[in-house]
């Protein structure tokens, strides 16, 4: 389970040494790279299974390059009055993966058996890299069909960004100050709010269904549903946060707090509760999980935005920052999982709601008093 995520982690640290290569080749290089690992997967497991386990590893490598992305998206081609849009449309691509992966599965695995759910997804990631190679450009100043007025729309009121004039500024060396960046307040804010974040919440989102199955007893069906809507109304939420934060009127840092402390503080305290419900009562125990997880969807008005309107021209790199807790967090949560409740059961998974629900908790007040909203300026 942890093969994935210690192949991103190794790899993240790393992404700075190829900041000359352009993004887009990066990440078309990564697309191509996780088709041929999604078509070697069923061939490479006749052969050994632990080579196919280690085809996990080399995925998380795959994907290393497309973890900034979201901070190059949104800091370069977001206008500074739709920058939650495109946060919470970016960030939603972990539940439409779900619903295609979900949706597409059973039906292959039963008329053509497991190995055609890998090429049929290696094939699906070719046409993506496709679309890729043919849509998207590092910078507006890139794009032949951009006009000089979007162009201008897309750099107004942007802190260190080009200007539309000085089109080939896109492509200066971006020296980065590491130290800087990583003192700021705000930075560590964002910081402090993906650590809650990705060590508190995520893992009892990722384990909800076997918490169910085990816990409460609770049928496949019925568990299918609770994860179905969850998944839904976490992707609503996050494109209606986005889209509410831009409209209102307040000052940044009180939207950011506003909508931090909701996506993480409320979850933190209702993780502590859950655990102190009958478990005999199954339906509220899983609303409650379901609770927890579509408010989550809330955070891409929260550390999610901070982390681009605080970064600027810098968002890519603090992305890199947020992708390196993630995926550490996947790595090293499952050990502690299967540690201290092996068996999935209500019981044994208490002190982990009360201790999850108690770092996502703490780290939105950390957050809640760093984050100011004003943008990093460095050197």
């Amino acid at each position: 389970m942890s093969a994935y995520p210690i192949g991103q982690l190794l790899t993240l640290p790393f992404l700075p040494l190829i900041r000359h290569i352009p993004i887009k080749l990066q990440v078309l290089i990564g697309i191509a790279f996780s088709s041929i690992v999604s078509f070697l997967f069923p061939l490479l497991y006749d052969v050994n299974r632990w080579l196919a386990v280690s085809m996990r590893f080399f995925h998380g490598i795959s994907t290393a390059a497309a973890v900034p992305l979201l901070g190059h998206i949104c800091s370069h081609w977001a206008p500074k009055s739709e920058i939650g849009l495109f946060v919470g449309t970016v960030t939603c691509f972990p539940q439409f993966a779900l619903f295609f992966t979900q949706a597409t599965c059973g039906a292959i695995c039963e008329y053509a058996g497991w190995r055609w759910i890998f090429y049929v997804h290696g094939i699906v990631t070719l046409m993506v890299a496709a679309l890729w190679a043919l849509l998207f450009h590092d910078f507006p100043s890139d794009h032949p069909r951009l006009h000089l007025d979007e162009l201008g729309k897309i750099s107004h009121g942007k802190l260190g960004h080009a200007t539309t004039a000085a089109r080939s500024s896109n492509h200066e060396k971006l020296n980065v100050p590491y130290w800087q960046l990583i003192t700021h307040k705000g930075v560590l804010a964002v910081l402090a709010a993906a650590f809650g974040t990705y060590h508190g919440i995520l893992p009892s989102v990722n384990y909800a269904p076997l918490i169910m199955k085990k816990g409460l007893e609770m049928s496949e069906i019925t568990i299918s549903y609770f994860t179905s809507i969850s998944v839904a109304l976490q992707a609503t939420l996050k494109i209606l946060s986005g889209i509410i934060s831009d409209k209102m009127t307040m000052t940044e840092a009180s939207k950011l707090k506003m909508f931090n402390t909701i996506s993480c503080g409320l979850p933190g305290m209702l993780l502590i509760i859950t655990p102190f419900l009958p478990k005999g009562n199954k339906i509220l125990c899983a609303i409650m999980m379901v609770i927890c997880q579509a408010i989550l969807g809330l955070n891409s008005a929260g550390f999610n935005r901070a982390a681009i309107v605080v970064g600027g021209k810098y968002s890519s790199t603090i992305m890199v920052w947020v992708g390196i807790i993630l995926n550490s967090a996947l790595a090293i949560q499952p050990y502690i999982i299967s540690w201290v409740a092996p068996e999935h059961t209500w019981v044994q998974w208490m002190p982990l709601f009360i201790g999850h629900g108690s770092i996502i908790f703490l780290s939105n007040l950390i957050f809640c008093w760093w984050t100011n909203g004003k943008a990093f300026v460095g050197k």
